[in-house]
């Protein structure tokens, strides 16, 4: 009596979640299922799948994760050669110079101290942005109360928005828009949405072009207004890390 052999084929049980995609299983099982926090990042959420989907087309055998190119990466930057020691050429320029290159010295010196100021607002913001009151807030930027302006440290929008302060810094003459770097959830998923999205003549991340479009939509009129009261002050906007390349937007804007 002859026999055959029957092969049965074994299933992925996530399988079938990855071939529905997360978009069409939003759809099947409806968004009322949905938690109202996680509706709030469907789209960004979308955009990350969308981005990895398309990163994997390099992730080919034999290299089938991305540890090697890490491994590539970091190996690259071991045989970087060290850059030759600038002290020599700059004695080299001052001794050239002679008045021209102490005065030059001078003045980057004082920009550098200028610039240090906004360097610690950029990073003290994340301490003020965990304090609730007005004057504890201040206290954290190192200023006077009556000197903050305005700040958005709330996190009860549908719309995923920057945390900010405007403030007032008078030693410098200036109206500071100081943006906060990544700290919460939220904050990361504007990170990875990094699809690319036309901002002026090119291209740019897309997460951080629509963060710095809704600070200045929060803070515009207060900028405006601050700048008015205070004639011959100049406008500084500073973060770090996201808010660092969010205030590098809001400035091409304003430009």
């Amino acid at each position: 009596m002859g026999s055959s052999a029957s092969t049965e084929r074994q299933t992925d049980p996530t399988s079938s979640v990855t071939g529905v995609g997360v978009g069409a299983l939003v759809q099947q099982i409806g968004m009322a299922m949905i938690p109202v926090h996680f509706k709030q990042s469907y789209e960004s959420i979308m955009q990350i799948v969308e981005t990895v989907m398309k990163l994997r087309q390099f992730d080919e055998a034999p290299y089938n994760n991305n540890s090697i190119m890490l491994i590539a990466l970091l190996r690259n930057a071991q045989m970087e050669p060290e850059a030759a020691e600038p002290c020599l050429q700059l004695q080299a320029v001052r001794d050239l110079s002679g008045a021209a290159g102490c005065e030059a010295d001078l003045r980057a010196e004082e920009r550098f101290e200028r610039d240090r100021v906004f360097g610690r607002y950029a990073t003290s913001i994340f301490r003020a942005s965990w304090n609730m009151t007005a004057a504890g807030q201040a206290s954290c930027m190192g200023v006077e109360e009556e000197d903050v302006l305005f700040s958005w440290f709330s996190d009860d929008s549908d719309k995923h928005c920057p945390k900010f302060m405007v403030l007032l810094d008078h030693d410098t003459a200036s109206v500071v828009l100081v943006i906060r770097g990544t700290f919460s959830f939220k904050d990361a998923l504007m990170d990875v949405v990094c699809e690319e999205a036309e901002f002026l003549d090119g291209f740019a991340h897309k997460g951080f072009i629509d963060g710095s479009r809704k600070v200045m939509d929060k803070c515009s009129n207060v900028i405006e207004k601050a700048l008015i009261d205070n004639f011959g002050y100049q406008l500084v906007v500073c973060g770090h890390s996201m808010g660092g390349s969010v205030a590098a937007m809001i400035t091409l804007e304003l430009l």
